[in-house]
């Protein structure tokens, strides 16, 4: 006689144990065939003796390192990360402290080590492609929801918080520290995966979850998530046995107010897709699958469908404004909403109350050319990016210093040149473009082009702090005010000159542009060697100079 879980397996007669024997045939044919060979790489050696002994104990001997291989990645707990799953050419050891060649890739990655924080977007999506789960030490997450791509255990003597996944019964399995526990864990998620071929992870992770003493009440962090899973339970379903399982989602306001979704799919054999939907009031915990006819009488209006396999943190399907209202990503078994059932709305799923006002413009856009204190010897073309709204762009407008200059530019047009001529001298440009709802948004940046129609590489160009401007052209008859204003235009092989004004010292902190080998330096120089300009970097600020602190 066997005991497995606290159930006594005796035996029967013949004829009795030939209909077993059938009916389990037909059993193995339901959930998938034959068994898969799974392969589970730990990270944490003084564990590695537990996961074995878990197969062992659920599976029965003749099992490890033949249909069921547990390797691990060294021999004295020295870290390593979950890309070694998949590294072939890694060197691991065997249940003997032998070394063995990698048999990457790895379906389960195992860890021992805590400290996890939670699901990030860009760890979901590097392992989107790989058969691979990551079974880790429980640790207290960030993340409210439970991890997707991740399987934390919990148990007594650990604190239960957000990101716990489960407990498992501590009369069954080894729970006696935390490694004990996520061991157990290990061995349990492979046998589950090596008794059902046809599952993924996802499914095994929703088998299990179904099981737990807290399935009927929701996902809870301070009762260890799902509550204790059932492994008898769990392996008893068949693939159309298992629940959908709600996606895992949080809301972030964009630059431009956008209520912005992140979506991590659960990604189990019968997901299809994940769908939107915006409800006036919480809908609160609803314990089973729902039909689309269920969401919309408990309110829902759909607003967006997701069928892709990765995650995603930048969602922003509503430009419309709203208040107050409440949202839900469900799983969707069929791309027909009709015919569709949909995941339940566990604890977890209701993102809200949020609101946003009305979004003209998905984001911001600016102008291309020319380069801010571009010099111009002719009528300059002036170009623009694209800019993006939900109600379209009806048309682009050109402002130069500050005034409406050309109007009605087709929303497919982005260019233009000034209506008229422009002087000599410096002059300001942007544009505005203006959506179907007749709402504005103007281009991040304004930018000067200095119209200079005598310009040549070697041109001179003056500044005067007494008697310039820097909206002038920076001739001699014209100067620029400071020397500020040349150092962003001059180009190499330029020269400035800089008049010498005594008693006016000029006071400013310059960068200018850099010479080069092809086109020569930038010259500042006097008008002569004896006509030095001061140039000032600092005054002095002590109190007895500047008089007292207001």
């Amino acid at each position: 006689m066997r005991r497995f879980y606290g159930v006594q397996y005796k035996k029967y007669s013949k004829k009795l144990l030939l209909v077993v024997f059938i009916f389990g045939i037909f059993l193995s044919v339901e959930i998938g065939g034959a068994s898969a060979v799974v392969k589970v790489l730990s990270n944490s050696t003084h564990a590695y003796s537990t996961i074995r002994s878990t197969i062992t104990q659920l599976l029965g001997s003749g099992h490890l390192d033949v249909d069921v291989i547990v390797h691990r990645t060294s021999l004295d707990n020295t870290t390593s990360g979950l890309s070694s799953a998949l590294d072939t050419s890694a060197t691991f050891y065997d249940g003997s402290g032998g070394a063995v060649s990698s048999q990457a890739p790895y379906q389960l990655f195992t860890t021992s080590f805590t400290g996890y924080g939670g699901d990030t977007v860009s760890l979901y999506n590097q392992f989107s492609d790989s058969d691979l789960a990551h079974n880790y030490a429980f640790t207290a997450s960030t993340n409210s929801p439970p991890p997707i791509f991740h399987i934390a255990p919990g148990g007594d003597g650990w604190v239960s918080r957000s990101g716990v996944e489960w407990t498992i019964d501590p009369s069954i399995f080894s729970t006696n520290s935390l490694s004990a526990l996520t061991a157990s864990n290990a061995g349990i998620l492979a046998v589950l995966r090596h008794e059902h071929s046809t599952w993924n992870w996802f499914d095994v992770k929703a088998a299990l979850r179904q099981t737990g003493t807290n399935w009927n009440t929701g996902y809870d962090d301070t009762s260890y998530g799902f509550g204790m899973v059932n492994y008898a339970s769990s392996t008893a379903l068949t693939s159309s046995g298992i629940f959908l399982q709600p996606p895992v989602s949080t809301t972030t306001v964009s630059s431009v107010g956008q209520i912005t979704f992140t979506l991590y799919p659960f990604k189990q054999t019968r997901r299809v897709k994940e769908a939107l939907f915006q409800f006036n009031s919480n809908p609160g915990f609803q314990a089973s699958e729902l039909s689309l006819s269920d969401i919309t009488t408990l309110g829902g209006t759909k607003i967006t469908d997701y069928s892709t396999t990765t995650a995603s943190s930048s969602i922003i399907p509503i430009y419309t404004a709203f208040s107050n209202k409440y949202f839900v990503w469900f799983t969707a078994d069929n791309s027909t909403d009709g015919s569709a059932n949909f995941s339940r709305v566990d604890t977890y799923s209701v993102l809200g109350p949020v609101s946003q006002s009305q979004i003209d413009f998905n984001s911001s856009f600016d102008i291309s050319s020319p380069a801010d204190n571009a010099i111009a010897t002719t009528s300059p073309t002036f170009t623009w990016e694209t800019a993006d709204s939900f109600f379209d762009i009806s048309k682009y407008q050109l402002f130069v210093d500050g005034s409406l200059d050309t109007d009605n530019i087709a929303s497919t047009t982005l260019s233009a040149s000034p209506s008229t001529t422009l002087s000599e001298g410096a002059h300001t440009w942007y544009v505005k473009a203006i959506n179907g709802s007749s709402n504005a948004t103007s281009s991040v940046s304004i930018r000067t082009i200095n119209m200079v129609s005598s310009y040549i590489p070697s041109y001179t160009w003056y500044v005067d702090n007494v008697l310039g401007n820097d909206s002038n052209k920076g001739s001699s008859a014209l100067p620029w005010s400071t020397i500020s204003k040349a150092s962003v235009t001059a180009q190499p092989g330029n020269t400035v000159v800089v008049i010498k004004n005594d008693g006016s010292p000029y006071r400013e902190v310059i960068a200018p542009v850099s010479g080069n080998t092809t086109d020569g330096n930038i010259v500042f120089r006097g008008v002569d060697v004896n006509s030095k300009p001061e140039i000032w970097g600092s005054d002095n600020v002590a109190q007895s100079v500047v008089g007292g602190w207001t």
